[in-house]
């Protein structure tokens, strides 16, 4: 299992927080795969007054806020471009009861 520390905008990370949006499209150079832990770092590219940091000279950066969730599906081609991939995001506490409920099937089948 690997931890994927990757930037995310505000609107962005807003959105996966809310569970609006529950999927990540990446460039496929990380080798994410189901269970891998993912930690989004909420990060702020524009200036206070809406100008994008590097034409600005001056981006905000990191704001502090993460979100931390575990990769369940991934899917390469189907759609994504080469080199691309999606997965969905799952929050620590739906994986932990998914694991606890198939944890007795997973033994019986021993």
């Amino acid at each position: 299992m690997t931890t994927h520390r990757l930037k995310s905008w505000p609107v962005n990370f807003r959105d996966v927080l809310t569970g609006r949006k529950r999927f990540e499209v990446r460039r496929d150079d990380r080798g994410f795969q189901p269970g891998d832990v993912v930690e989004l770092l909420e990060f702020d590219p524009f200036d206070e007054h809406g100008r994008h940091g590097i034409e600005a000279g001056a981006a905000r950066g990191y704001t502090g806020r993460t979100a931390t969730y575990r990769i369940g599906y991934v899917s390469r081609g189907n759609g994504c471009p080469a080199g691309w991939c999606g997965f969905d995001l799952i929050s620590l506490e739906d994986y932990n009861r998914v694991l606890m409920a198939i944890e007795p099937i997973i033994r019986g089948a021993r």
